[in-house]
């Protein structure tokens, strides 16, 4: 599959939809089910030592309004404890563009936020089992969402 993917993606992509659909079509129908496994798919392309990926959505005009984010790491015990921080990550550009079927934009965007500062966010639009998406991949979350992970450092002198 590897060397299909840089010979052919095309054909990469329409064997992973394949695949995809064969395990999960059950959980596709329901709303909640296509987009947790969006999310979970999403979260693959992400290794690092932090919280999970989640999303926020909303449906503006049969669209759907998707943005996502890594939760922070918070430090339990210790000196540090209670403190958060935002781990750092990479993200896999081309196994992030083979998650969804079709895409008409795939974009690194800079965005003015609530705070009036800006933040960087990777932008995908088109479909994803028959929903039309518009996803936004934060670098962190909200400062109101509680940690995705916890790491005990009471034995860390």
């Amino acid at each position: 599959m590897a060397g299909l993917f840089r010979s052919d993606p095309d054909e990469f992509n329409r064997r992973c939809a394949t695949g995809r659909a064969y395990f999960y079509d059950e959980f596709l129908d329901d709303d909640a089910g296509w987009m947790e496994i969006l999310v979970q798919s999403m979260d693959l392309c992400m290794p690092g030592h932090r919280g999970p990926l989640v999303a926020q959505y909303s449906i503006e005009s049969d669209v759907w309004e998707i943005c996502c984010y890594p939760t922070t790491c918070e430090f339990v015990g210790g000196r540090f404890d209670g403190g958060r921080v935002t781990p750092e990550f990479s993200l896999d550009l081309r196994l992030l563009r083979s998650v969804f079927g079709h895409l008409d934009r795939f974009s690194w965007d800079i965005v003015r936020c609530e705070s009036n500062e800006f933040e960087i966010c990777i932008t995908l639009t088109g479909e994803y089992h028959g929903h039309e998406i518009e996803v936004r991949l934060h670098g962190g979350p909200t400062e109101d969402v509680p940690p995705g992970r916890r790491i005990d450092m009471s034995d860390v002198h």
